[in-house]
């Protein structure tokens, strides 16, 4: 409810009011106010208006930043900000880069104990400004000839994943 309504006028009206009250100007001095002649309780006595009402109107004469500011400033940043359109790996606009990427040895090597979830987040460490799923990734890497086995590993003994040093150039498919 706007309760400037109630002094049947506008809110720079409003505003104007309240400072000839507390200040015996209409626009006190913004880096330098006066002394006040009144408290913000009796001017809101004396309008017949909320307190907070009062403080608001003070507060925005002092500090005229704009509302879509003042939002942006304190808002933090979206850490989990969906990505659009042009920024979505799928299977028809993965590029050559991105493709090396996924079914090079050495990354499946050391993939070969992570989750489809955390694969996706190495992807997107590698390229940030692209996003993968994880339906998507195994697509790509079984279109690629890679076997399930090595696509959905949740958890890899250490002893097995030793052993894949031994083995050069292969791909190596790990039990649970």
């Amino acid at each position: 409810m706007r309760y400037w309504n109630n002094l049947e006028c506008s809110r720079l009206d409003a505003t104007r009011r309240v400072m000839f009250l507390i200040y015996g100007t209409e626009e006190p001095s913004r880096t330098d106010p006066p002394l006040r002649l009144l408290t913000r309780k009796k001017v809101a006595e004396y309008l017949r208006v909320p307190i907070g009402l009062v403080n608001y109107l003070c507060y925005k004469y002092f500090n005229p930043t704009s509302d879509a500011e003042k939002r942006l400033s304190i808002q933090p940043p979206k850490l989990n900000a969906k990505p659009s359109k042009a920024s979505k790996v799928t299977v028809k606009t993965v590029t050559a880069e991105e493709l090396e990427y996924i079914i090079d040895p050495d990354n499946l090597r050391t993939w070969s104990s992570y989750s489809l979830d955390w694969r996706c987040t190495l992807f997107h460490r590698k390229f940030p400004n692209r996003w993968i799923s994880r339906h998507t990734l195994s697509s790509i890497m079984r279109r690629c000839g890679i076997k399930k086995k090595v696509i959905v590993v949740k958890r890899a003994p250490q002893r097995l994943t030793q052993r894949l040093d031994e083995f050069e150039g292969k791909i190596v498919a790990l039990n649970k």
